[in-house]
């Protein structure tokens, strides 16, 4: 799979950080959303805030199988299948993971 920062939080990373820890810097970093995927095939993004908008591109004809994830309490929160084409999802809670795999086609009938 290959990684990807999608979503960089508003502030720049420092050139220099200091000793002296400033929460606000650390909590901006951390408000990415990072994509792994097998193009067309397997796609795991992740956030670490809630209401955050996780956005993915499915090519293709195929469906996809969607799992959001709840990676804090470790359970999945919802299954369904979704379209190729601009899938977008704003997280509910922290911590939240979404995979979606595509679908075989269907075999075609003769």
């Amino acid at each position: 799979m290959k990684p990807r920062l999608v979503k960089l939080s508003s502030r720049s990373v420092p050139a220099d950080i200091s000793d002296k820890i400033d929460r606000k810097i650390i909590d901006e970093l951390n408000n990415n959303i990072y994509v792994f995927s097998k193009e067309a095939e397997h796609y795991l993004a992740y956030t670490e805030d809630a209401g955050r908008t996780i956005e993915v591109d499915l090519p293709g004809g195929k469906q996809y199988q969607l799992e959001v994830m709840d990676t804090w309490n470790m359970n999945v929160l919802r299954e369904e299948t979704v379209p190729p084409g601009k899938f977008s999802l704003e997280t509910s809670r922290p911590y939240t993971a979404i995979r979606l795999v595509a679908q075989p086609a269907p075999a075609s009938s003769q």
